[in-house]
């Protein structure tokens, strides 16, 4: 465990990139109404074996976002 533990740091996420990132409008093109992230982080860990993690969610905004 401490060996994955050197590779991971999931307190804070440094690989998602603003193009991970979706905003869904309404009609008007004003509130924000669904938000989706969506990216794929691969790490070396021993010799040609990568570890692979995926994450995918999307929200729909309770509140419009202004």
């Amino acid at each position: 465990m401490i060996l994955l533990s050197k590779r991971f740091n999931t307190g804070y996420i440094f690989s998602v990139i603003k193009d991970s990132i979706e905003l869904l409008r309404g009609k008007n093109n004003v509130h924000v109404d669904k938000i989706i992230i969506d990216y794929e982080v691969r790490e070396s860990y021993v010799a040609q074996i990568n570890l692979v993690g995926s994450f995918h969610v999307e929200a729909e905004a309770k509140n419009p976002v202004r």
